[in-house]
């Protein structure tokens, strides 16, 4: 077995410490990356939740919108089938006035028939 003197072992440290230190570097110039990108996410996050609550607001006031005329809608059907009942039912009495007239009508000209 040999064994390595320590000059040997000192420039095997050192070399260990200069590749670490070479690491180190890389990696805070990478966090330093990481932490812009970081900061640009959280400002495009503040961006985007701006963004859902006006998307909300603007649901909710066209699902109120939506309600008052389907209310609205509502409203006027209503009226219009009343006004058509309304309206069925005068037609209804008229043809049966018609009917009687009609009626009234053929009985005399029956009994004038029988008379004569």
């Amino acid at each position: 077995m040999t064994s390595k003197s320590v000059e040997e072992r000192v420039s095997v440290v050192e070399t260990g410490l200069s590749d670490l230190s070479n690491r180190m570097s890389a990696l805070e110039l990478r966090m330093g990356v990481l932490d812009a990108r970081v900061g640009g996410l959280d400002t495009r996050m503040g961006v985007i939740e701006t963004r859902v609550t006006s998307l909300t607001e603007q649901f909710v006031q066209f699902r109120d919108e939506v309600r008052l005329e389907f209310s609205a809608v509502r409203k006027e059907t209503g009226e219009a089938f009343q006004e058509t009942h309304r309206l069925m039912f005068e037609l209804h009495q008229d043809v049966l006035r018609q009917i009687k007239v009609v009626h009234d009508d053929l009985s005399g000209r029956l009994a004038l028939f029988k008379n004569s």
